[in-house]
């Protein structure tokens, strides 16, 4: 992703989002290689790196890919493959790998090859498209589907899958 836009956080966004504290704050817009801006980066002075995986509150992006596989493959530093292109437990039509990022973010890279029903997941030829799924550890994951749910005005789907990095992390 590159840079679409630099500015700095509004009085109303900064309201909207909790952060108070940061009205002002430099932020830019990243944008995926057809230009389209899809993620919005706010700079916090005091914000430390923490470990992903280890505590309740992280939230990992899940990234549409078009090749999992080449992507992962020329990755480097500040990049880390945590968990390289492998299909999911659910569907071979799914391929993905765990990466963790230059600011120790946890990112999903995912390509959907085919059609997953029941679900209707999108498909992309994009080297990077777009955030697609957010991940989040929760202590009580009902209470959490009930809050999405409500915020997104649906209720969304629960099923029982491995995670394969978070079970090596957790050993």
């Amino acid at each position: 992703m590159g840079v679409a836009s630099r500015g700095t956080l509004a009085t109303e966004d900064a309201a909207a989002l909790g952060l108070a504290d940061l009205v002002g704050a430099p932020l830019a817009w990243l944008a995926n290689g057809e230009g389209e801006p899809i993620l919005r980066v706010i700079e916090d002075p005091r914000a430390m790196a923490a470990e992903p995986m280890f505590r309740h509150g992280w939230l990992a992006l899940e990234i549409l890919v078009g090749d999992i596989d080449g992507l992962a493959a020329g990755l480097h530093a500040p990049f880390k493959v945590l968990g390289a292109p492998a299909n999911l437990e659910l569907s071979d039509a799914i391929r993905a790998a765990q990466v963790r990022g230059p600011c120790g973010e946890l990112l999903y890279l995912t390509q959907i090859k085919a059609a997953v029903p029941p679900f209707d997941l999108p498909m992309t030829a994009a080297r990077v498209a777009v955030p697609f799924i957010g991940v989040t550890i929760t202590p009580d994951r009902d209470a959490s589907r009930r809050a999405w749910g409500a915020l997104l005005g649906a209720a969304g789907w629960a099923f029982d899958t491995r995670i394969t990095v978070l079970n090596r992390a957790w050993a």
